[in-house]
């Protein structure tokens, strides 16, 4: 597997102007599940990390013959937002902070945010938004 990006922290105002570009080009999961090294994670214009230590991975996917905006999410190294809270907490706090994140930036309602996995190996939560949603 590829090394993540290097942190390249940025005002949200600068995240904001930046989603547009993210979300531009469509991705096919199947070639990327084929050859990992090309996915998004890996390209500068679709990592978006916040000054709090959040990583969004942010790209437009189609996914069973449909078109969606895909988010995922973790903690960049050494910022631990989770200090003093229980693991279930932190959880709680993470995930609701990240799609605090994903209404900004596209502009769509928390009710069109759907949390579709976590993964078993590193616990990254993916959620996708519906192109219809969005303002």
């Amino acid at each position: 597997m590829e090394k993540p990006l290097p942190i390249n922290i940025e005002p949200f105002e600068t995240l904001r102007r930046r989603f547009s570009e993210a979300v531009k080009n469509s991705y096919d999961t199947l070639k990327i599940a084929a050859n990992p090294k090309d996915r998004p994670g890996q390209k500068p214009e679709h990592v978006f990390d916040f000054d709090d230590g959040i990583r969004l991975i942010i790209s437009r996917d189609r996914f069973n013959e449909k078109e969606v905006l895909h988010f995922s999410g973790s903690v960049l190294p050494g910022y631990p937002i989770e200090t003093g809270l229980p693991p279930r907490l932190y959880l709680a706090k993470f995930l609701g902070e990240c799609t605090e994140k994903i209404t900004k930036l596209s502009g769509c309602r928390t009710s069109d945010v759907k949390l579709v996995a976590i993964t078993q190996e590193k616990g990254i939560p993916h959620w996708i938004v519906e192109l219809s949603n969005l303002n």
